[in-house]
């Protein structure tokens, strides 16, 4: 979507639908150049790979934010004209939690009282 944006707000004409014409019209046009261009690129492969071999590996997410936040700085910063200097900062990642103690059930305290009621005193 950032990069559609920057294909709206800088009137750059693009040949073709897909992101990767996109981004090849961005860089034609040098409105993506150097590390934005790369980071866009970062972002589209391992989109495409995540998808298709590591679904569920969260590993990769923190670069991912890290770039995104990077990109939408670049934005912020050349189309609001935005001179404030910011830093990213990680999420913290959730922290392994304890399983929590399961309380038994009023019917299972029941039956252990009359299971303990039938079994016979000890002689």
């Amino acid at each position: 979507m950032l990069a559609e944006e920057f294909v709206t707000r800088t009137g750059t004409r693009v040949e073709g639908t897909r992101p990767i014409d996109r981004l090849n019209a961005l860089t034609r046009a040098g409105v993506l150049v150097g590390w934005s261009r790369a980071a866009f690129g970062t972002l589209r492969r391992g989109r495409n790979d995540a998808a298709h071999h590591h679904l569920f590996d969260t590993t990769k997410a923190p670069e991912a934010l890290k770039l995104c936040w990077q990109l939408g700085d670049l934005f912020d910063r050349a189309m609001g004209g935005t001179r404030a200097v910011t830093a990213f900062v990680p999420p913290t990642l959730p922290a392994e939690t304890p399983r929590p103690i399961r309380r038994r059930s009023r019917s299972c305290a029941r039956r252990r009282t009359i299971t303990g009621a039938r079994r016979p005193s000890p002689a």
